[in-house]
């Protein structure tokens, strides 16, 4: 149910209703994804009969405003990219959103995920919910500076794990996430190389990679990307720097969140682990 407290952006978006499979967890969209991707889902009985809710308010909830303004506020096509996807649950879920607002309307979907497993739950998670993959861009490399190689953990538990980012330091690493493989690194440029329009949702969670993959990169990241969500990791000072950064290139903050804070939202009380900074690129606003 809306409640007062709601973000408006989700009164544009009716909740469905499903038969549950016994094996998956629904959002309010009706974008399902299964159980054995995160350790604790748990599903509704088979044949259970869902009236989905709108998301509960934590700290995703501010990663769903982005995801529907974002839908939104497209215009010919919807461009998205999920930069550490794990499964991609953003990407399918701005899908949804797509069909459901704009049904005639093309979309783009650029999903990078740096473990093998969960790269593997990314097509399954785009093909369960009837998105052929192959019509999209989904790549198995981590998300750097710059295009070449490094150091990731083979995760022993994929569905526990989803912090790792490459390793800087194998001399310090104790291999308590799996041994260390070497894997192929993909730079934020050589990514919005890949489409020409203009990309109207940038979500990044790389688990720290983040204060090295987007300096580099922001000159394209000014011309092409409208809005851009940074998942902030390792310490508060480096959280306030990319803040500084991005100020200095002349973009406007949506939300921003601390790390390990709890706000007062106007939708409710959200504590956070994690730093969350949404940015608003002013080129695009008139």
């Amino acid at each position: 149910m809306v409640t007062l407290s709601s973000h408006p952006v989700f009164f544009c978006f009716d909740p469905v209703e499903i038969v549950c499979s016994g094996n998956h967890v629904y959002d309010f969209l009706g974008t399902k994804t299964d159980c054995t991707y995160h350790k604790g889902m748990i599903a509704p009985e088979k044949g259970y009969r869902l009236k989905t809710k709108i998301p509960v308010v934590n700290e995703h909830y501010p990663d769903w405003i982005a995801v529907l303004e974002s839908v939104l506020a497209s215009e010919d096509t919807f461009t998205m990219f999920e930069l550490g996807a794990g499964w991609a649950p953003w990407l399918i879920r701005a899908a949804f959103a797509m069909k459901q607002k704009f049904p005639d309307k093309k979309f783009k979907l650029i999903g990078v995920e740096g473990d093998k497993t969960h790269f593997e739950w990314m097509k399954k998670h785009f093909s369960a919910n009837d998105i052929n993959p192959s019509e999209h861009i989904l790549i198995n490399a981590l998300v750097a500076g710059k295009d070449g190689t490094a150091l990731f953990p083979a995760l022993t538990k994929p569905d526990e794990d989803y912090g790792a980012s490459f390793v800087s330091s194998p001399d310090q690493y104790t291999y308590q996430r799996g041994e260390l493989i070497e894997m192929e690194t993909v730079s934020v440029n050589s990514l919005i190389q890949m489409v020409k329009e203009p990309v109207d949702f940038m979500h990044i969670d790389i688990q720290g990679a983040e204060y090295e993959a987007i300096p580099p990169a922001i000159d394209q990241i000014n011309e092409k990307v409208k809005m851009i969500m940074i998942g902030t990791h390792r310490s508060e000072l480096l959280h306030q720097e990319i803040k500084l950064f991005m100020f200095g290139n002349n973009w406007l903050p949506r939300y921003i969140f601390d790390r390990g804070t709890e706000w007062n939202t106007e939708w409710g009380k959200i504590k956070f682990d994690d730093g969350f900074q949404l940015w608003m690129n002013s080129r695009f606003i008139l």
